[in-house]
């Protein structure tokens, strides 16, 4: 239930941040940094969310979950060096 309010509330966050950010810079455009889910109806298509700060949140998200699957239940964890090789470390 909590996770169906949140994500109601989400797209209204993005478009005040994206707001604040056009009222902070003019020359912005709001598109360009959220446009919200929009249903098909008949004379519209489908259209994901999308946007700056959609993508960094998507992204920030996506680093989280590996994150958190990398650990393993012995206690050792498994890091990644700059060139994505997997190194096993104790605790």
């Amino acid at each position: 239930m909590r996770e169906l309010e949140q994500s109601k509330r989400f797209p209204s966050i993005l478009k005040r941040a994206a707001a604040e950010i056009v009222e902070l810079f003019p020359g912005e455009r709001m598109e360009s940094y959220f446009i919200p889910y929009t249903r098909k109806t008949n004379s519209t298509i489908k259209k994901l969310p999308r946007g700056k700060l959609y993508s960094r949140w998507v992204n920030c998200k996506r680093a989280l979950t590996v994150a958190k699957t990398d650990t393993l239940a012995e206690g050792n964890y498994i890091q990644y060096d700059k060139y994505n090789r997997k190194q096993q470390m104790t605790a």
